[in-house]
């Protein structure tokens, strides 16, 4: 019998390839600005096209919400930004650096600002089981509700049924969230 596959670890598996090519930019981007890299806008480009590529054909993984590819989008577009310092020769090496820097710091923003517009407290999962007040719930992963996958015992005033898609609320505590109740 075939294994069915897991639909969060595809858009987790999504993630980490996104997120790997993004590293990938930044590193020629940084080579190129310490080590006058040759070949870096080539290598650059190719990384480009291919981390759009693979947004494009991975955007059914992650529901398709815009939030998710605009999110992406946007920070591919920041690291793309780090071959300005390399194209104004007049800069000296400071200089360079410090829009390097300047850059990086911009993609900090850009994850805080998504996180903070972006985040939500609660995420959708299916009821599996439900007895005395509490409810076994299988969660789905959800990227900006922080919330990964797997069984959470969560608390319910109403009897759900097994099977049901219900909105689960979470709550920020110090090590992630936390699950409150079902709504």
């Amino acid at each position: 019998m075939p294994e069915s596959k897991d639909p969060s670890r595809e858009t987790k598996m999504a993630i980490a390839v996104l997120e790997i090519l993004l590293v990938l930019m930044l590193a020629v981007a940084v080579a190129a600005s310490f080590a006058n890299f040759a070949y870096g806008m080539a290598i650059e480009g190719a990384l480009a096209v291919v981390y759009l590529a693979f947004l494009w054909l991975s955007r059914k993984k992650f529901g398709g919400k815009a939030e998710h590819a605009a999110f992406f989008a946007v920070l591919v577009v920041l690291v793309q930004l780090a071959w300005i310092p390399q194209q104004l020769e007049f800069l000296d090496f400071g200089m360079r650096t410090a829009l390097l820097a300047a850059v990086i710091f911009a993609i900090v923003i850009v994850v805080m600002f998504f996180r903070f517009f972006y985040s939500k407290n609660y995420a959708f999962g299916k009821v599996v089981s439900c007895e005395r007040g509490k409810a076994i719930v299988e969660m789905e992963y959800d990227f900006f509700g922080g919330t990964g996958s797997g069984l959470i015992e969560v608390a319910c005033a109403k009897r759900p049924k097994k099977g049901e898609r219900v909105k689960v609320l979470f709550r920020q505590a110090f090590m992630g969230k936390k699950p409150v109740g079902i709504e």
